[in-house]
């Protein structure tokens, strides 16, 4: 297991909350008509559909985890 500070040595942010930072859980739920604009986006292709969807999700939640 790696240390924090030895993460943050090398540039990388621990997982774990510095002394005083709050952390703050969220959760949403992907609707038909937001899944619709990605499967018009790959017609007939769901699993390209799909992975776009994961990706977007990641950016997004990575950058709420910025802020």
């Amino acid at each position: 297991m790696q240390r924090p500070a030895g993460l943050l040595a090398r540039g990388r942010r621990s997982i774990l909350p510095s002394p005083g930072f709050k952390v703050i859980e969220t959760a949403f739920a992907l609707d038909e008509s937001f899944m619709k604009q990605f499967y018009n986006r790959h017609q007939g292709n769901t699993t390209a559909a799909e992975a776009e969807v994961e990706l977007f999700v990641a950016l997004l939640v990575n950058e709420i985890g910025t802020e």
